[in-house]
C-alpha cells in the first residue's frame, strides 16, 4: 500500500507490518520533511509583518506544538502524542484492510475526521503533533528564521516528544491491530 503517506510515523509502520518498500522510506521520509518545511516557509511568508512586530516567543506556538498549559506534564503530552497516532494508526489501517471492507474512496474523509477529533481530544495536551514531520521541519526552519536555539530548547528540550512519541504510537496501533484484527493475509507476526 502506498498511499498518500504525509507522516513518517506511518510511513515507518507501513514498512514493518504491511510490507512498504525499506528503500523507499528514507525518500518518503525527505518528501514529508521538505513538504512540512515549505509549509513553515509559506506561513512564515503570509505573516511576515505581523512577525517583524511580535515578540518571537509569543509566535513560537504557530509553527510547533508543546506543552499547552503549565499544568500539563511531559509524560501527559508524550501519552497524547502516542495513543493519538496509535489511533491514527488503527484507522488507516481498519480502514485500507481487504478483510474488513475497505473504506475506498471515502478513507481520506474518515483519517480526516479523525484527525479533528484527535485534535479535539488530544490537543489540550500537546497540541497533537500525531506526525513527526509536522513539528520537526517547522522547528528547523524557525530555528534558521530568527527563533533560534529556542526551537529545540523550550519548555525543557521538549522537542523530542513530538518525534519520538508517533513513531512509538504508530508501531504500537500497527502491532495492536494484527493482534486483534487483521487477518486479510498472514501477519508479519506469524512469519
Amino acid at each position: 500500500m502506498r498511499g498518500a503517506h504525509l507522516n513518517p510515523a506511518v510511513t515507518l509502520a507501513q514498512a514493518i507490518f504491511r510490507g512498504f518498500p525499506l528503500d523507499e522510506v528514507l525518500l518518503y521520509w525527505v518528501s514529508q520533511l521538505l513538504g512540512a518545511f515549505v509549509g513553515a516557509v509559506i506561513v512564515f511568508i503570509i505573516n511576515y509583518h505581523g512577525f517583524q512586530i511580535a515578540d518571537r516567543s509569543s509566535t513560537i506556538g504557530i509553527f510547533v506544538t508543546g506543552l499547552q498549559t503549565d499544568s500539563v506534564s511531559t509524560a501527559a503530552a508524550f501519552g497524547a502524542e502516542f495513543f493519538g497516532t496509535a489511533f491514527l494508526m488503527l484507522v488507516i489501517l481498519a480502514t485500507s484492510d481487504e478483510g474488513n471492507s475497505p473504506a475506498g474512496n471515502i478513507q481520506p474523509l474518515i483519517i480526516g475526521l479523525l484527525i479533528v477529533a484527535l485534535i479535539n481530544s488530544f490537543g489540550y495536551q500537546s497540541g497533537c503533533a500525531l506526525n513527526p514531520a509536522r513539528d520537526l521541519a517547522p522547528r528547523v526552519f524557525i530555528a534558521l528564521a530568527g527563533w533560534g536555539t529556542e526551537a529545540f530548547t523550550r519548555q525543557a528540550y521538549y522537542f523530542w516528544v513530538p518525534i519520538v512519541a508517533p513513531f512509538a504510537g504508530a508501531i504500537a496501533g500497527a502491532l495492536s491491530y494484527d493482534v486483534l484484527v487483521y487477518s486479510s493475509r498472514p501477519s508479519p507476526l506469524s512469519n
